[in-house]
């Protein structure tokens, strides 16, 4: 059965997460983020024969799961059921298993890979980039927002990098006065760091924009101490990263209940 993490059990669950973080990148990033001590967010976790097994963070409506393979899922499925939840997130295996016993809207499946080796593939004359600014903050959020069906408001994301001007990490390429591709990395992961909105307006996808982008942005994560990953649902995107040098490590999925 599920309890509350005690503050004794902390380290056990960090352990528990890095042990195999390939798996848990987004889980691990949030606890780390929002602190293991300071409980900002609710957790908790399976254990069995002295070790843990299962663990569930749920954070702004979204649960983040772990579970060991092979694990009965109807535990965390008593745990889940009758919360208000906008999303649950995990590993394939694991968020198909409670689909099956959930009612919920759809399930989105993404890939994630790891960098092996850098392959730079060549210079890409064609589309030179730059570290991303605040004036780039609007074009950005346009090029994602067309890109990924999203709605983000681009004043909104311009006051969250003032606040913190640590995320500015990332790139833009501009052409014909607007910037036509974007992307950025995330660092709360103490040995990732994640590739995230690499994207390029359809009219400029044959300059090499993505390539450009998604190679400056593993080599900031190389020279940060760190190994570059990454999660996509396209095909394309995919060949294209494994042209650049990742390789798979796992299906992850998103089962949303409210849209």
């Amino acid at each position: 059965m599920y309890h509350l993490v005690t503050k004794e059990e902390y380290g056990d669950l960090a352990k528990f997460l890095y042990g195999s973080p390939e798996l848990n990148v987004n889980f691990t990033s949030l606890l780390i983020t929002h602190g293991f001590l300071n409980q900002s967010i609710t957790t908790w976790v399976r254990s069995a024969g002295g070790r843990l097994t299962g663990a569930c963070s749920i954070y702004e409506g979204v649960a983040y799961v772990f579970e060991r393979e092979g694990m009965d899922h109807d535990p965390l499925l008593s745990l889940l059921i009758g919360r208000k939840l906008r999303a649950i997130t995990g590993p394939c295996h694991l968020i198909t298993g409670l689909a099956e016993k959930m009612e919920h809207q759809r399930v989105w499946i993404t890939h994630l890979m790891r960098l092996d080796h850098l392959n730079e593939l060549g210079a890409v004359d064609s589309c030179p980039i730059q570290p991303l600014q605040l004036e780039d903050i609007a074009g950005k959020i346009l090029v994602q927002n067309d890109a990924f069906e999203l709605k983000i408001d681009p004043e909104d994301e311009k006051q969250r990098m003032l606040f913190d001007l640590k995320l500015l990490k990332g790139y833009v390429a501009k052409m014909d006065g607007k910037v036509v591709a974007a992307g950025e990395w995330t660092s709360s992961h103490p040995i990732y760091g994640t590739l995230v909105g690499i994207a390029t307006l359809p009219e400029y996808r044959r300059n090499h924009c993505a390539q450009a982008i998604s190679v400056q942005l593993c080599k900031d994560i190389i020279s940060a101490g760190k190994t570059p990953v990454l999660r996509y649902d396209n095909p394309a995107a995919g060949r294209l990263y494994e042209k650049i040098g990742f390789v798979f490590v796992a299906d992850y999925a998103v089962m949303f209940f409210d849209e």
